[in-house]
């Protein structure tokens, strides 16, 4: 019943343009539920209906990426450097012990000085620094994507600047110095003998410093943030965020028709360069003069949906830039 009151709202909606959303959310037996959300535009105001709940059983969310949890689990490990080290110590120490406790402490010290493990867990606490501004101002619900898209440029333009020598030589030149396999000795009884080859181990090992094989790991966690930021966030979606906020009266190149081009291939309005001026030329005057300097974008649009049928490729516009969801939207669900 409620789908298909959903569905008759859709049906007399402004544009037959739809987006499907879908988030994830913990219940409390911590498995991870995925809500799908269609949003629509409707008398040029944004709707957004929940239309299902999935559960994902085949991903809970102690498997889910999430940056605030990552964040919060290293930097105790982390400050707690010291601790784990002592404990895991005494553990390994302890003859009165159970057995399989001791040889898992032993196990896990070893690897601890084995695979830099606090160095890795400081670099990873750098990365989640860098992404924290924008994965705030992504969870504020008072902050469109448009005022979102330069926080979230400069956090991957920071990114890419912890790829340079200067960034490692100034905060990670210690990190990952100490040696990560034991010290190479010649077996006595080959004293008396001339070694010209060995089997596994060789000299090229040598050459390699342990803070560069540290740095070629860490850049390895680091490229693949940069690509995750780069496919959610990608250039065409920073720039289509961008001439949707030029459809705004405060934007200094309000209506500029060169700046929305890419919101016009979206709309499959980019033929008709010549009638949008056109209408621009009309329409942006107009639109000064009835609108305040701070109205949004559903302002803008109930404002020029009066006029349509005089510019109708300029509301098509307004009407696309509703739908992809860089803007707040009226809910059929309360929002948490």
């Amino acid at each position: 019943m409620v789908l298909n009151e959903i569905k008759t709202r859709y049906g007399e909606a402004d544009s037959p343009g739809l987006c499907i959303k879908s988030d994830g959310t913990r219940d409390r037996c911590n498995i991870e539920n995925l809500s799908v959300i269609i949003r629509f535009v409707h008398n040029s105001i944004p709707e957004e209906h929940l239309i299902g709940l999935i559960q994902l059983n085949q991903l809970d969310a102690a498997y889910a990426t999430r940056s605030t949890s990552c964040a919060t689990a290293a930097k105790s490990i982390v400050h707690n450097e010291d601790v784990i080290r002592r404990l895991l110590s005494e553990i390994s120490g302890d003859d009165s012990a159970p057995f399989d406790l001791n040889t898992e402490a032993c196990g896990l010290l070893a690897q601890l000085k084995r695979q830099n493990f606090f160095d890795t867990g400081k670099f990873l606490l750098h990365v989640l620094g860098v992404l924290k501004p924008a994965n705030s101002i992504l969870q504020s619900q008072t902050v469109d994507l448009c005022t979102a898209g330069e926080v979230v440029t400069a956090s991957l333009g920071t990114l890419k600047e912890m790829r340079c020598d200067s960034f490692w030589e100034e905060h990670f030149s210690q990190c990952g110095s100490r040696p990560s396999k034991r010290r190479r000795v010649v077996n006595s009884q080959l004293d008396d003998s001339v070694i010209l080859s060995t089997i596994g181990h060789d000299d090229s090992d040598d050459l390699i410093a342990p803070n560069q094989t540290f740095k070629k790991a860490m850049l390895n966690i680091l490229d693949r943030a940069i690509v995750e930021m780069e496919t959610r966030f990608s250039k065409r979606n920073i720039d289509l965020m961008r001439a949707t906020s030029f459809l705004l009266p405060k934007a200094a190149s309000f209506l500029d028709p060169s700046l929305l081009k890419p919101l016009q291939v979206l709309a499959a309005t980019e033929q008709n360069d010549v009638s949008l001026q056109n209408e621009i030329a009309v329409a942006k005057t107009m639109l000064l003069n009835k609108l305040s300097t701070d109205a949004n974008l559903s302002e803008a649009c109930r404002c020029i949906q009066q006029y349509k049928e005089a510019f109708p490729i300029l509301h098509k516009l307004y009407v696309t830039a509703l739908i992809i969801g860089v803007s707040s939207a009226a809910c059929s669900f309360p929002q948490v």
